[in-house]
């Protein structure tokens, strides 16, 4: 990995006013067992989106797995490159700030049906640094068209992680803060659509707002014990 600049002495993410549990686990096929998390705040507008939902775990010496699944039979999916703006497509995205207790940096993962994939970390949407392609490609990002729906899943290594922000605990009580959505800015009017998974409450479309993010709370997978 290319060694990137650790961000400590800034001040902390505010907390959220929605919780949700993260299960860690010790082996990869565990992630299929942890809860689902569902997108229904619609916001700017918005007054339907296809049935979108996740999961997120954090695999134990390993790092984070996230997926994501949208029952939309014909996403818009222009974009085919690393890096591109994906959310001009019909996609779906996880924002995770993996360090709330000691930093505002967080990284976004943005992602369509073709499996372009826009990767980037910083400490608010005008303090953005893109991953390099080979840094995205490890965090091996797949996207699956199925009949009525289309997944997106990633691996964001602890490694890589933690030389971007610095140690990460993976331990039972630990917060991250995080958020998820489903987007589409591009195609008609219709097409457009905005919707998060903890509320975000400012005026105009902005997903870049860290003081929204939900309370992500670490939680030992119930069948190692508690």
């Amino acid at each position: 990995f290319l060694k990137m600049q650790c961000y400590t002495e800034i001040s902390l993410i505010t907390w959220g006013n929605t919780y949700m549990n993260i299960k860690i686990i010790n082996e990869k096929d565990q992630f299929a067992q942890c809860e689902t998390f569902e997108i229904t705040h619609l916001l700017w507008g918005t007054k339907a989106i296809p049935k979108t939902y996740g999961k997120i775990a954090c695999w134990k010496d390993h790092g984070f797995l996230v997926e994501m699944t949208c029952e939309e039979a014909d996403p818009l999916r222009t974009y085919t490159k690393m890096n591109d703006p994906v959310s001009l497509d019909s996609g779906m995205e996880a924002f995770l700030s993996l360090w709330a207790d000691r930093t505002q940096l967080y990284v976004n993962v943005e992602m369509n049906a073709n499996g372009a994939t826009l990767m980037q970390y910083g400490t608010g949407r005008a303090d953005r640094t893109f991953f390099t392609e080979e840094q995205i490609r490890i965090c091996q990002p797949q996207a699956v068209i199925e009949e009525n729906r289309w997944k997106i899943s990633s691996f964001l290594p602890l490694e890589l992680l933690e030389e971007i922000g610095g140690t990460i605990p993976q331990t039972s009580g630990t917060k991250i803060a995080c958020n998820f959505y489903k987007v589409c800015e591009g195609g008609n009017a219709e097409q457009i659509h905005y919707a998060s998974y903890a509320p975000v409450d400012v005026p105009k479309p902005d997903f870049h707002r860290p003081e929204f993010f939900s309370t992500g709370i670490l939680k030992n997978n119930l069948t190692q014990g508690e």
